[in-house]
């Protein structure tokens, strides 16, 4: 519904904002209860940017092929996220997670934006 009325690039990076700043606050709270008032935040938008990375995936291609391929690419990530997670606890410690978690949303969001400019390239070029 929010992508339906402001298109997907806003709740995406809004997602994408939540979660790091959720993990953030999970990371590096001291309490249980802090800990989980950052984490349901940041679960929350995680999951909420499937669907919308989903059926953006279905724009790509009159075939669906990029749709069929983001699934297993999406569901695959919580394995990748789990092994990358532990290895940069070995290697720099647990406050560590925050740092990369905020780096990776990074990421997310300068590919929305890359992905932005693109489409409106693609528009441009069919005017």
């Amino acid at each position: 519904m929010c992508s339906a009325r402001f298109g997907p690039e806003k709740p995406l990076f809004c997602a994408f904002f939540v979660c790091a700043m959720g993990w953030t606050v999970a990371i590096n709270s001291t309490s249980s209860n802090m800990f989980l008032m950052g984490l349901f935040p940041a679960i929350c938008a995680l999951q909420f940017s499937f669907p919308v990375l989903l059926s953006l995936a279905g724009t790509l291609d009159n075939q669906g092929k990029w749709a069929a391929v983001a699934t297993p690419l999406l569901t695959s990530g919580f394995a990748w996220a789990a092994v990358l997670s532990g290895q940069v606890v070995e290697v720099w410690g647990l406050k560590a997670l925050a740092t990369t978690t905020q780096l990776g949303m990074l990421i997310c969001v300068l590919l929305l934006g890359f992905s932005v400019w693109l489409s409106k390239q693609h528009s441009k070029a069919i005017i």
